[in-house]
């Protein structure tokens, strides 16, 4: 990538990639999707996008009248029709709410930054506990790292392990799931 990486736009010429700046790389992409019909277009969200960036290219699809929207490169299987496998229960404003965090397999910081502002900002008023169980990720608040097994979760599920009792006194636990 240090020798392949794009520095700036380029467009198409006679056939050949030219270097251009960023007001002619746009104004040949908005003619081109203004001169395509819907259905041809697509969008593919990578891997590193977060939330607030997917969300704003779903928004520009469905005006361009484009329902060909993904970011399943690993070939996740998210069922659709089945809210539950996908939506944020707690609104962003309820994170305030919360009194204890279980972090499972996901890294806010660069899955979703405006929500893990506000674990922060929550975290920075105090007495409320953060764990996650998944892979060892730095954090911008304190963590209580419980391990990166699914048995972990199995023995919380039982009530085996010593998070239960955090958990089990937590008013307004909040659990965010990652893949």
């Amino acid at each position: 990538l240090r020798v392949q990486r794009l520095d700036q736009p380029y467009i198409k010429k006679d056939g050949k990639l030219v270097p251009a700046n960023w007001n002619e790389a746009l104004t040949v992409a908005a003619k081109k999707l203004k001169s395509t019909k819907p259905n041809r277009i697509a969008a593919i969200a990578g891997d590193l996008a977060d939330c607030e960036s997917m969300l704003l290219l779903k928004e520009m699809m469905q005006k361009l009248g484009s329902a060909n929207i993904d970011c399943r490169q690993d070939r996740a299987t998210l069922i659709p029709n089945n809210r539950g496998s996908y939506v944020f229960n707690t609104t962003i404003e309820g994170i305030e709410n919360a009194d204890l965090c279980l972090l499972i397999n996901t890294n806010p910081k660069t899955e979703a930054p405006i929500i893990n502002a506000r674990i922060r900002k929550r975290y920075l008023q105090g007495n409320f506990p953060i764990a996650t169980v998944g892979p060892d990720i730095e954090y911008l608040y304190h963590v209580e790292k419980l391990g990166n097994n699914p048995n972990v979760l199995n023995e919380i599920a039982r009530g085996n392990h010593k998070f239960c009792k955090l958990l089990s006194a937590a008013q307004n636990p909040m659990l965010i799931i990652g893949q």
